[in-house]
């Protein structure tokens, strides 16, 4: 009985140890989660063009030491040495970070000084004081100007962060720069400060297009299938952006970083039809006589010319080319091609014809043939003997008398038939009665 007591107690004393250990782990584990870096999963980037070091490592100290200052240190097998990759003969090199570590301290190196005896022994050695990679901008640029010297070491502890480059690469059809070639210049996105990255390629002819966007790096690229997919692609994505442009246009690719989500807008370049209002008529573009008129590659405009009273077109062209025998009714129809287009025309006076309607019991001469709108046409009249006019019209209308042989009329804007009438003379016959 006494036996049983006491191994109750103790089982009461072991439960009680564990339930300690048990908080005690629970501890760890909560502060070294809410102490990790960050930095799992990520790239970082170096820019070396002011260090100019034949090799650059990224390393992480497992101390908050700093161990430049603390004499008799030296690395061990408990700190993280890596090789950064150049991209391509740029001066930026780039290191994929996989590990998340709750303490320590990170920075660059010109030679590796994993397990060497004495760290001081590198010659040029950057460090980082304050021991936080942004997160947000993951390029580092040292400053030479911010340096010091310790035994055989010289240190630079001071720099920025900033964003890392982006870039388009793709058919030579298409981008900038070189065919399917990384980090180029000509085809660099540009940071639009809210995580996204952009660049407008301008006047791309109608034709089918591939690129991918990309850091430097065949590993980092992404790429989707087609337009209409909203799916974000990951590292690594083989497949190219494949657009089709059904005519000249400006294509905008904006690139998010969070998301790994490509945007690409598709704008069709328009082309002016131009014009300037001639004398004695208008242009008329698409029921519009504004100039220019904007249209798209492979739309349709009307031009229709309007003379004034009493004139016609005399010349028309399109972009230098003459058109007038294609006007259908003043109207010519076309499709807008890879150009501005210019429409001009002239207009002139149209010579009307004058007709002389047969008549009897007298003639009658015209002052021309052939006239113009608003020009003044005289009727010369002869009737034959015992016959005077009866009236004289052109068209119907009236002419007005000048005497008693000559009518006169403002030309109308038409062909125009003049027609006289002549009629008898009334005598009058008196007699005289002679007286018987």
């Amino acid at each position: 009985m006494k036996l049983k007591q006491i191994s109750r107690k103790t089982i009461a004393l072991v439960l009680s140890v564990l339930m300690i250990i048990s908080t005690i782990l629970v501890g760890i584990v909560s502060t070294t989660a809410a102490t990790t870096d960050g930095l799992a999963g990520k790239r970082i980037y170096f820019d070396n063009s002011n260090t100019n070091w034949s090799e650059v490592y990224y390393f992480h100290l497992n101390r908050t030491s700093n161990y430049w200052t603390d004499n008799g240190y030296s690395p061990d097998n408990k700190d993280t040495w890596i090789k950064m990759t150049q991209i391509g003969s740029t001066n930026i090199y780039y290191v994929d970070d996989t590990t998340e570590y709750s303490s320590g301290r990170y920075g660059f190196c010109a030679a590796n000084q994993s397990g060497y005896g004495n760290v001081y022994q590198t010659s040029i050695v950057f460090r980082d004081d304050s021991p936080t990679i942004s997160l947000t901008n993951n390029l580092y640029t040292p400053s030479t100007s911010s340096s010091s010297s310790l035994n055989r070491s010289t240190y630079y502890y001071n720099g920025s962060w900033s964003a890392t480059s982006y870039y388009v690469c793709g058919s030579s059809t298409f981008v900038n720069g070189n065919n399917w070639t990384l980090a180029q210049s000509a085809d660099k996105l540009t940071n639009n400060g809210d995580g996204t990255y952009s660049i407008t390629y301008t006047n791309r002819p109608a034709g089918s297009y591939s690129f991918k966007v990309n850091d430097g790096t065949w590993g980092y690229a992404w790429g989707y299938t087609n337009l209409t997919d909203t799916t974000g692609m990951s590292e690594g994505e083989k497949n190219n952006v494949n657009i089709t442009l059904s005519s000249t246009s400006n294509v905008n690719i904006t690139f998010n970083t969070s998301t790994e989500k490509i945007t690409v807008v598709v704008t069709p370049v328009n082309h002016d039809v131009t014009f300037s209002q001639p004398s004695n008529g208008t242009i008329n573009v698409n029921n519009s006589t504004t100039s220019p008129q904007s249209l798209a590659e492979g739309d349709s405009y009307t031009v229709t010319l309007t003379p004034n009273t009493g004139y016609e077109v005399d010349t028309f062209t399109v972009g230098g080319t003459d058109k007038k025998s294609s006007l259908l009714n003043n109207t010519y129809t076309d499709t807008m091609g890879t150009s501005n287009v210019a429409i001009a025309a002239t207009f002139k006076k149209t010579d009307y014809t004058l007709t002389m309607a047969s008549t009897t019991n007298g003639s009658f001469t015209l002052s021309a043939t052939k006239a113009q709108y608003g020009d003044k046409v005289t009727v010369n009249l002869t009737p034959n003997t015992g016959y005077k006019v009866a009236s004289v019209k052109y068209d119907g209308s009236d002419a007005h008398e000048v005497s008693d042989k000559q009518y006169e009329f403002t030309m109308p804007a038409a062909n125009t038939t003049v027609t006289v009438t002549f009629a008898p003379v009334d005598y009058v016959v008196t007699t005289s009665v002679s007286p018987t």
